[in-house]
Parts: C-alpha cells; structure tokens; sequence
C-alpha cells in the first residue's frame, strides 16, 4: 500500500511495524495506441503539449493515480483546459478505452502502460511534479517466520533490474 496508510494499519494491529518496508515507486505516465507517438515525452513542456493536442484524456477517478493527474493539470494551469478533454473513469478503464480506441489517450501508472497491449508510452511525469505511486510492503502480525523470506526477497538489489525493466525504481521511506 501507499506508506501514508501504513501507520493506520500498524493501530489497528493489521500490519507488523518491524516488518514494514520501501518496495517500489511508479511513475505516472500517459499512455497512447501502440505507433502513434515517438518520443517519450519527459520535461513539463512535452506533457503539457501533449495534453493541448489530445482530443480525450482518461484516468481513474478514484485512487492515487488520478488524484495525482489532477495535482499536475493544477501545476501545469492547465485545469480548464483540459477538463473538458478528461474523463474520469473506473480502475483499468482509461488503458482499456485507448486499447480499444474509444480515447486518445490514459494516464496511468508507468507499470499499466507497460503491461497494457496495444499501448505505447507518450510520456512519463517528470521527478520535479511528484506525481509518483510509492508502495511499501509489511507483515500482518499472524505471519509466520517463513513470511519474512518473502519480504527478503521482494526487496532484494537482486530485482531492481527486473522491476526498472516493468516501470517501477526504489526508493527510501522518509
């Protein structure tokens, strides 16, 4: 889950405070059909661009992604803009609806666009935006001793190039 909500669960007894761990960061990127868009645009400007064009734009309506994209659109000044242009949808929805080519383009986490056929990446949000996805893993309290391989394992240097390679990179827990 996102680390703001883990010392919730640490209350209620639902997760184990020494196990709780740093696993991975998502960008938010948009998503285009597979051979539209060349290069992948990274700075502001790009992306900002790339909204001013599009004719649509999805993303989730609900959960950190698109609370993220309305952070941005609200950075860039671009909220009446491209407001008319976005539409709000379920999880899974917007890389689905370019897929199918009912939108032009979805923002989503790096990891949906990289693991959605028929989508390209038209761009990645820069560092400088924080419009990132931070997930962190941890131990329920009735895990037994076995369990802590698992953790081991996830957070292990060994993945890092695996995980770069499905969009997602490490980071440390503030």
């Amino acid at each position: 889950t996102n680390p703001p909500y883990v010392p919730s669960l640490i209350s209620a007894a639902l997760a184990n405070a020494g196990t709780w761990r740093a696993f991975g960061r998502v960008p938010l990127a948009v998503g285009c059909r597979e051979g539209l868009r060349r290069p992948v645009g990274k700075t502001p400007r790009e992306i900002a661009d790339l909204f001013r064009k599009a004719e649509s734009i999805a993303y989730t309506a609900s959960g950190t992604s698109g609370q993220n994209y309305l952070d941005v659109l609200d950075r860039f000044g671009l909220p009446d803009t491209i407001a008319r242009k976005s539409h709000p949808m379920g999880g899974g929805e917007p890389v689905a609806s370019v897929a199918a080519r009912r939108i032009e383009l979805a923002v989503a986490p790096l990891t949906t666009i990289l693991s959605t056929p028929g989508l390209a990446t038209a761009a990645i949000f820069p560092d400088e935006f924080d419009a990132h996805i931070d997930m962190c893993i941890f131990l329920s309290p009735e895990c037994g001793d076995g369990a802590a391989g698992g953790l081991d394992f996830l957070t292990s240097p060994d993945l890092d190039g695996e995980l770069a390679a499905a969009g997602v990179t490490r980071f440390e827990l503030a």
